[in-house]
């Protein structure tokens, strides 16, 4: 059995402490923000489809369909990288049907666009 009864959560014992929202909120703002300042460490999963983006990249393989995930993992970290350049070589490669399909490979679509447009201007 859980500790805390059936349901899994924890009782309490004693008066409960009760602080000011303001307080608790300015508590869990500060704390994602340094969660934000931690490097990413990815999983084995992630990696693994990180080393087919790598490949895709070089253009060794062609694109299907089993490589959506590859593809929405190696642009992420392009992103997060700011590596601008592979992103925009890879939203070229993309397949219309597979942006069709996937929001989220259109929003690094059109990031990327929208990087090459200022890179052009500026």
């Amino acid at each position: 059995m859980l500790a805390g009864g059936a349901s899994g959560g924890a009782k309490m014992s004693g008066p409960t402490l009760r602080r000011p929202v303001g307080e608790v909120l300015r508590a869990i703002s500060a704390l994602r923000k340094f969660c934000l300042t931690l490097p990413h460490a990815a999983t084995p999963e992630e990696v693994r489809r990180l080393d087919r983006f790598e490949r895709l990249r070089e253009g060794a393989v062609p694109l299907n369909e089993e490589d959506l995930e590859a593809l929405r993992t190696g642009l992420r970290q392009c992103w997060r990288s700011r590596d601008t350049q592979t992103l925009r070589q890879m939203a070229a490669r993309i397949p219309a049907a597979f942006l069709e399909r996937d929001r989220w490979l259109q929003s690094f679509v059109v990031a990327a666009r929208e990087q090459s447009k200022s890179t052009a201007r500026g």
